[in-house]
């Protein structure tokens, strides 16, 4: 087995592996990922929520399907 030195990381291009800034979310923002699970999406909303609750934040984020992947939107608490 070869081992190599210093090879660079490259970008990933999955959406689902980046951070979210859920603090500059406002009300009906949203953001698309493409390519992704349910499982994956879903497990989005609930970091964005828990983010929300942490930080005594009102609203919550919803998700729908949209074309191959889908989108997350920060609305308020009776708009889901």
């Amino acid at each position: 087995m070869k081992i190599d030195k210093n090879v660079p990381i490259p970008e990933s291009k999955n959406d689902s592996r980046k951070r979210i800034k859920w603090g500059l979310f406002e009300i009906n923002d949203s953001v698309l990922f493409e390519n992704t699970t349910r499982k994956q999406i879903e497990s989005k909303v609930i970091s964005g929520r828990k983010y929300l609750f942490m930080n005594k934040i009102e609203g919550t984020f919803t998700y729908r399907q949209e074309g191959t992947g889908f989108r997350i939107w920060r609305v308020e608490v009776w708009n889901i």
